[in-house]
């Protein structure tokens, strides 16, 4: 298998990117495999849109990472044990799973790489959950097609990631909470646009809060067992210095007859 080329132009928006496994096939359950690409231009460029190759048979979810150097210089490598996707802080700027949709971001948004941002290299991480869906000798070309620009957007786009790395889920249990939070203490006020949620085999629904003077407003809810997209929300909100981020999942250990430890 023959994959795309890296670069190609892109009507009106600059130039499109691939960022695709170089015909790879993992040999492992839970394999996890990065690729890098060197972002083609020195000068600042913005992502505007992301738009999946992939499917949820074979991919049980891919992350975008930007990064000043690969992990490794090799075509790909295991990115699940020892060496990372990054050489230094990875800064995550995409994730999908379960058959989500392309995501574009509003027209005055973009991700910022190359530049001063410090992100010199994209790397895909793919995480094959399901290696008995290739076919004998079959390889995949699984991965991301962006659509980039050089000309400045009004606001840069962020990702804020809120992660509850360890609790217990007790067994038998119908509703059990796991609850996190943070104060965003940035001076510069982040609007919020979208948001996307992420669990495993228990979970129900995560819902994710600003909490300010006293007073919750919803950020999002979701199912994470629908298509893991970035949902936009309806309205922007602000997110300010001295503001709480909180976070709630919710599982469902009934049909469990052990404790479910996480972490």
């Amino acid at each position: 298998m023959k994959c795309t080329s890296r670069r190609r132009p892109a009507v009106g928006l600059g130039f499109s990117l691939d960022v695709r496994m170089p015909s790879v096939r993992p040999t492992k359950a839970d394999d996890y495999l990065c690729t890098g690409v060197h972002i083609p231009s020195p000068e600042a460029t913005y992502i505007v849109n992301f738009i999946p190759r992939a499917s949820m048979e074979k991919v049980h979810h891919m992350l975008l990472f930007g990064c000043k150097l690969p992990g490794s210089q090799k075509r790909y490598w295991d990115c699940g044990a020892k060496t990372g996707p990054c050489q230094g802080p990875p800064n995550i700027l995409y994730a999908w799973a379960r058959n989500a949709t392309a995501t574009h971001l509003p027209e005055d948004v973009g991700f910022q790489v190359s530049g001063e941002s410090g992100i010199n290299y994209l790397v895909l991480q793919v995480h094959y959950a399901n290696i008995a869906a290739f076919k004998e000798s079959e390889l995949d070309c699984s991965g991301l097609t962006l659509s980039m620009i050089s000309q400045s957007p009004p606001y840069l786009a962020g990702i804020l990631l809120m992660v509850a790395n360890s609790g217990i889920i007790p067994a038998g249990k119908k509703e059990a909470n796991i609850d996190i939070s943070c104060e965003y203490n940035i001076p510069t006020p982040m609007y919020a646009f979208a948001f996307r949620v992420h669990a495993h085999y228990l979970s129900n629904v995560i819902s994710a809060y600003r909490v300010r003077k006293g007073k919750w407003d919803l950020i999002g809810r979701q199912n994470p067992f629908m298509p893991q997209a970035f949902y936009p929300r309806n309205e922007t909100m602000s997110i300010e210095n001295g503001d709480t981020l909180a976070a709630r999942c919710v599982y469902n250990a009934e049909a469990m007859e052990t404790d479910t430890i996480m972490g």
